[in-house]
């Protein structure tokens, strides 16, 4: 019942926006911050660059889905 009355009073624009800018923030950590740290996170380059392209990929159609009517 809470479920139903909380998806009446969602605003999806606002939520695609967040959602976007989270995509965003992980696209940066995974894109910059880690490959700094790279030996700390025991990660390669060649896993955290394909990982933030997801992340801008994500980015990009939420900011988009924002954006629509």
């Amino acid at each position: 019942m809470l479920f139903r009355f909380t998806l009446k009073y969602i605003n999806y624009k606002k939520l695609f926006l967040v959602d976007g800018v989270g995509a965003m923030t992980s696209a940066a950590m995974l894109g910059v911050v880690l490959v700094k740290f790279e030996g700390t996170f025991a990660m390669p380059h060649s896993v955290l660059y394909p990982l933030s392209f997801i992340a801008c990929i994500f980015s990009i159609y939420s900011l988009i889905c924002s954006r629509i009517k």
